[in-house]
């Protein structure tokens, strides 16, 4: 979506081996992504004032992601968030039949990058 930015603001957080950035929309500050650890959990949350910003955000960390060596990022998500389901699967994330850490209230979702 032209007119989106991410604005690197947590320079604490490469210690604890997590990147953040606001999500800048037409000048306003409208969510938030993370990559949240080292092995690719990735988390955000926008605005529901702003809705479809997140799957171009979520689409330009995933090349972020992969420049900087992940070979995959994952997600999980409550069975009930259609719109956050919306926003992995537009970005290219597919469901995981069998994940790591099974969850009646939960899906799983991963990129890989290989």
């Amino acid at each position: 979506m032209q007119g989106t930015s991410l604005i690197f603001f947590l320079m604490a957080g490469i210690k604890k081996n997590r990147f953040d950035w606001l999500v800048q929309h037409e000048g306003k500050i409208v969510g938030t992504v993370g990559i949240k650890s080292l092995d690719g959990e990735i988390g955000y949350w926008q605005s529901n004032k702003h809705p479809g910003v997140m799957s171009t955000v979520v689409e330009k960390i995933c090349i972020l992601a992969k420049d900087a060596g992940f070979s995959m990022l994952w997600a999980h998500v409550d069975k009930s968030n259609t719109a956050s389901i919306r926003v992995l699967e537009k970005s290219g994330f597919t469901k995981q039949d069998n994940p790591v850490k099974p969850s009646q209230d939960l899906l799983y979702y991963s990129i890989d990058f290989q």
